[in-house]
């Protein structure tokens, strides 16, 4: 018998994770916050074999969808969650203890801002992990330094895999754009509508994620490829709904990248993530292009 109101809906989109998965689940399992006061929903979004397991286990829900990606699966689990507050954090990511209670509070302080915590690396010896979390926290201080509209192509956004929203707002924006089928753009879209709707959006530093996302070189450029493709896909349906999108940021954006993992460690490493950031800026090129030649090709998983 629950005692204690569903405060945060938990919201899981995973896809043939099965070891990922169960490490989440358990580690926001394992929050301070009271058991009673959230929900998790692991969204299955068509996995060869089914995480359904999840239930029985861990006694959380799970929803079993035909694949269609992660922003469907995200809908999808808002759709059914009954926490005031949602929580989107990815299958390859385990959570802080206090990172629910954190969300909290900041949705206490800010209850009609969308609320992006701390991600980091958890593979520190991947250097492609390490490189492609060095570029997120360089666009991230880029942002905070050169802050722009929700027109611009790098107004402030922040990622799906520790993400909240109030689930008022949510549903009031219509949730991600499902037009995106992969985890490409559909974060930067959602938060540029939140601020065009002229609500805000709110880092909290103590809701922390770390990201284990394991990468070789294939998966490296695959990632920053599609990320071309999503960022393109944007474009046009910017386009088609009349919104306006300006595509290439300043000389000096490639600079302060490319500069940024200059900092604390070794010169060999932090030239080889310099290096690996300006191999992704030359596969984003690479997916701009091949989308816009060969639209109608669907993007590939990372």
């Amino acid at each position: 018998m629950r005692t204690v109101p569903i405060a945060v809906s938990v919201i899981i989109p995973t896809y043939a994770r099965a070891k990922q998965l169960r490490r989440c689940v358990e580690s926001v399992l394992a929050s301070r916050l009271d058991r009673g006061a959230f929900e998790v929903i692991v969204v299955d979004d068509g996995s060869p074999e089914s995480m359904a397991w999840v239930e029985s286990e861990y006694g959380v829900r799970c929803l079993r969808l035909a694949n269609g990606g992660p922003a469907r699966a995200r809908n999808s689990g808002a759709k059914v969650a009954e926490g005031g507050l949602l929580a989107f954090v990815d299958d390859d990511c385990v959570v802080d203890s206090e990172w629910l209670g954190a969300l909290l509070e900041a949705n206490r302080a800010n209850p009609e801002a969308a609320l992006g915590g701390v991600v980091v690396n958890g593979l520190k010896a991947n250097l492609y992990a390490e490189a492609s979390q060095e570029l997120t926290n360089a666009i991230y201080a880029y942002m905070r330094k050169w802050p722009r509209g929700p027109e611009r192509s790098l107004a402030p956004f922040f990622t799906s895999n520790n993400l909240a929203v109030p689930k008022q707002q949510f549903a009031e924006l219509g949730g991600f754009d499902e037009r995106f089928p992969l985890a490409a753009a559909e974060d930067r879209d959602y938060c540029r509508r939140i601020m065009e709707w002229g609500w805000k959006l709110v880092t909290v530093d103590e809701a922390v994620v770390v990201h284990e996302h394991g990468m070789n070189w294939k998966r490296y450029c695959r990632q920053h490829w599609n990320y071309g493709r999503g960022a393109l896909q944007m474009r046009k349906l910017l386009d088609a709904d009349g919104k306006q999108y300006v595509g290439a940021e300043p000389w000096w954006f490639y600079w302060w990248i490319l500069r940024w993992p200059w900092k604390g460690q070794e010169w060999w490493e932090s030239a080889t993530l310099s290096g690996l950031i300006g191999l992704s800026q030359a596969m984003t090129v690479a997916g701009v292009l091949s989308e816009a030649i060969r639209p109608s090709r669907p993007l590939r998983r990372a």
